[in-house]
C-alpha cells in the first residue's frame, strides 16, 4: 500500500540535488545513492559558486541543468539549505513547468535568523557570501504556488519528540512556528 502523498518513479524520472552553502554537491552522495539504488532514480547532482556569483543566474542555470537532465521522464528537485532555498526560487521565478516534485531540507524560506545575526559582523560577510545575504538574512515573502507538490523538511526534531521530551520549556529554550504558505507549517524547539 502506497502512502498518500507519495510519489510514484516513472521510467525515466530524475532527481537533481541541489547542495547548500560552503558545499559542493559531494556532501549528498549518500541520498543519492539511496534515491537511485533503493527508489529507481536517475540522480544528477547541481553545483554552484555558494560565494559569489548572482542568484538569479543561478536560478536559471539550474533550471537550464533541469531541462538537460529530464529526458523523457519527470524531474524532481531536491534542496539542501541554500539549495532548497535556490529550487524555491528556480520553480516559482524562471519560468519553467517542471512536472516532478520538489523537496527542501533544511532550507529556511522564510529567512534565517542566524544568517542575519551574522551577516551585521562585517568580518564574517565574506563568508556569508551574496546568496545568503541577499535570500536569508532578509526575510522573504516566499509562498508556493506551484501545481506541483513542494515539501519542506525543516529539522531533526520529530513531532512525537517535540511533544513527549519538551512538555515544558525550560528557561532559554525557544519555540516558533514558521509558516510558508503554499507549503505548511513548520515548528522549531531551540532552532531546531
Amino acid at each position: 500500500k502506497q502512502a498518500a502523498g507519495a510519489v510514484t518513479v516513472q521510467y525515466g524520472d530524475t532527481v537533481v540535488l541541489v547542495h547548500g552553502l560552503w558545499m559542493n554537491g559531494v556532501e549528498l552522495s549518500v541520498l543519492g545513492q539511496h534515491l537511485r539504488r533503493d527508489h529507481g532514480f536517475a540522480v544528477r547532482t547541481f553545483s554552484y559558486a555558494t560565494l559569489h556569483g548572482d542568484a538569479a543566474e543561478i536560478c536559471g542555470e539550474l533550471a537550464k541543468f533541469g531541462a538537460s537532465v529530464a529526458g523523457a521522464g519527470r524531474v524532481h528537485f531536491v534542496g539542501h539549505s541554500l539549495g532548497g532555498v535556490l529550487v524555491h526560487r528556480t520553480l516559482t521565478e524562471c519560468g519553467r513547468e517542471f512536472n516532478g516534485n520538489a523537496v527542501v531540507l533544511g532550507s529556511p524560506l522564510n529567512g534565517s535568523k542566524a544568517a542575519s545575526g551574522a551577516a551585521r559582523w562585517p568580518m564574517l560577510r565574506p563568508l556569508l557570501g551574496p546568496h545568503v545575504l541577499n535570500e536569508l538574512a532578509v526575510a522573504k515573502p516566499r509562498h508556493w504556488t506551484g501545481t506541483n507538490p513542494l515539501g519542506s523538511i525543516a529539522g531533526t526534531l520529530r513531532m512525537s519528540d517535540i511533544f513527549s521530551a519538551k512538555k515544558k520549556l525550560a528557561s532559554g529554550e525557544n519555540f516558533s512556528v514558521d509558516w510558508v504558505p503554499g507549503v505548511g507549517t513548520t515548528v522549531l524547539v531551540n532552532g531546531k
